[in-house]
């Protein structure tokens, strides 16, 4: 009996003995949230750097025959899309003024990839699971864009749901202008709608950018929270899952006090650092906002990660 007491007086002096972990300096949370957002940003902008070659091709086409200018470009689409290296591109468009691509409208009326007028507005897409060419669903709004003030900027839209080989996933589109290097002029665009992750994602799995977080959390033991927002506030990822397509505002009680200011910034692509109780993680914690551009669009992403004052050695041996 004496030797139980005493080997349980040795455990207990042992847990109780046990340092408490506490956060790293900010220094440290603004170094990951750095490299977060210069990871992601670098990911994004390989994908929009798939669209400006496109776009580079494309504004040479008065070097392509006329007549061979729209099924080359098709052609061009369509291996972009087979490639292994571009899987989360879901469909790839070109959207073309009229009669600016070969002067031939009338000659294209009732072809897929060509509006009601002839056109060039063609989409090939692997939506249905097989490559096919359709026509885009989106010229007159690209028309608007690429006449507008801003028909020179890369353009990045937010995210949407749609359904895809009979899964509902969100996707965000992102389009590139077609400059014709002789006359200066905005002739057209080339865009493509690129996947994040399922709607429901505790049913298909986690996305790209909701797997990026969770391994972020798992792998730096004082992270305890992460998300990823667009400048409308939608939640493209989370270490909240079920929180994933709802606005922050609605869904992101981390803030606290700060909600609203947190809000404005994300929608500004303001960095922020907050200090505050956590009633979800029930401690003090500091939290970094870290915003980055979409290529040169308009659209910021940021990246917050939240860390706690204290991360007990339970938690260390514990977390998964």
């Amino acid at each position: 009996m004496r030797k139980f007491v005493v080997a349980l007086l040795a455990v207990l002096t042992a847990f109780s003995c046990v340092p408490r972990v506490t956060v790293p300096n900010a220094d440290s949370i603004s170094y990951l949230g750095d490299a977060r957002a210069a990871y992601l940003q670098g990911g994004e902008d390989q994908r929009m750097q798939v669209l400006r070659t496109l776009a580079d091709i494309m504004a040479d086409y008065e070097s392509i025959p006329p007549e061979n200018r729209r099924d080359e470009f098709e052609r061009m689409m369509r291996a972009v899309l087979s490639s292994t290296s571009n899987e989360r591109i879901i469909t790839i468009y070109t959207i073309w003024k009229p009669n600016a691509v070969d002067g031939m409208d009338s000659r294209y009326l009732g072809r897929p990839g060509s509006s009601p007028t002839g056109q060039f507005a063609a989409a090939v897409s692997r939506e249905t699971g097989s490559i096919t060419l359709r026509t885009s669903a989106d010229v007159q709004g690209t028309m608007d864009y690429i006449n507008g003030p801003n028909g020179r900027k890369e353009r990045a839209l937010d995210p949407e749901a749609r359904t895809v080989q009979g899964k509902e996933i969100y996707v965000i589109r992102f389009m590139v202008p077609v400059v014709n290097p002789r006359t200066n002029e905005v002739v057209g665009s080339v865009g493509a709608y690129i996947e994040i992750g399922p709607v429901a994602t505790s049913f298909f799995g986690a996305g790209y950018l909701q797997t990026i977080v969770e391994n972020t959390i798992k792998y730096n033991d004082f992270i305890s929270a992460m998300a990823v927002y667009d400048n409308t506030g939608f939640i493209l990822a989370s270490y909240v899952p079920d929180s994933v397509g709802k606005n922050l505002r609605d869904a992101d009680t981390i803030y606290g006090e700060h909600i609203n200011d947190a809000f404005q910034a994300v929608r500004r692509g303001e960095p922020r650092t907050y200090s505050n109780y956590s009633p979800v993680l029930k401690s003090n914690m500091q939290i970094q906002l870290t915003p980055f551009q979409i290529g040169n669009s308009d659209t910021t992403w940021t990246v917050m990660v939240a860390a706690t004052e204290e991360l007990t050695w339970f938690r260390r041996l514990f977390r998964k």
